[in-house]
């Protein structure tokens, strides 16, 4: 289930209790880390069988040494000691951290915001270097109802990756954030089931490189998701 999860682009997903079902003990807990890794296997697996059948590389090419290894293992320890923390952790406050500490790994800037009826409000940050930046992000409210960056996604309930669009309600988060304006910018729903429950923005401000690779990232927030969702149902 978790490899056909990391697959999908879109759509949503929910579980339902069973109250007879003998597989969870009350009190139990999910371990997604399981999860997360045989999924991921099965994944890289298939991706193999797929590159193997293309035009092999020049030999050149393929001895080159990654440049990037050193920041690829940092992300990846990182990853791993989430992985680990996640499967034990039943708090909601907890997970979106988590996530927030990932997407700081990944993207120069990010901050997450989490959803209150009709409008997304400032959870946290990481990566700002403007002043009282915690208090300012704490300060910042989206309505769902205006166009945006964050309203379009929570819609969609897609992530997006792309330049900003010159709007109102945009303008406003950019300026309120500061550090002028991002070539692109990620952003991204946390779902609890069909339910968007938190908005993840990033960039790389202040430089103005692309956004780059955010798989790790988008895999670890649906895995933050199945585990909000589950012990939403192993708590009651």
């Amino acid at each position: 289930m978790v490899y056909e999860l990391l697959s999908w682009e879109d759509g949503t997903f929910k579980f339902e209790a069973d109250k007879d079902s003998p597989d969870i003990l009350p009190g139990g807990s999910v371990s997604p880390e399981y999860l997360l890794l045989e999924g991921s296997r099965l994944k890289d697996e298939g991706t193999m069988v797929k590159e193997g059948a293309e035009e092999i590389k020049d030999l050149d090419e393929i001895i080159q040494p990654d440049v990037n290894i050193e920041s690829g293992t940092s992300k990846t320890s990182v990853l791993l000691s989430l992985i680990e923390e996640i499967s034990v952790t039943t708090e909601s406050t907890e997970v979106l951290l988590m996530v927030l500490r990932l997407a700081g790994e990944i993207l120069n800037r990010a901050v997450l915001f989490t959803v209150k009826e009709d409008r997304v409000h400032g959870f946290g940050q990481v990566g700002l270097s403007i002043n009282s930046a915690d208090q300012r992000v704490k300060g910042l409210n989206v309505p769902l109802s205006k166009p945006s960056v964050i309203s379009n996604v929570v819609q969609k309930r897609l992530s997006y990756k792309g330049p900003v669009e010159e709007l109102d309600w945009n303008n406003y988060l950019i300026t309120h954030i500061g550090e002028g304006i991002p070539g692109e910018v990620f952003v991204s729903p946390v779902m609890e089931g069909d339910k968007v429950i938190a908005v993840l923005y990033g960039d790389n401000l202040p430089f103005k490189k692309p956004v780059g690779d955010t798989t790790i990232l988008e895999a670890f927030i649906k895995v933050a998701g199945i585990v909000l969702l589950a012990s939403k149902y192993i708590n009651k």
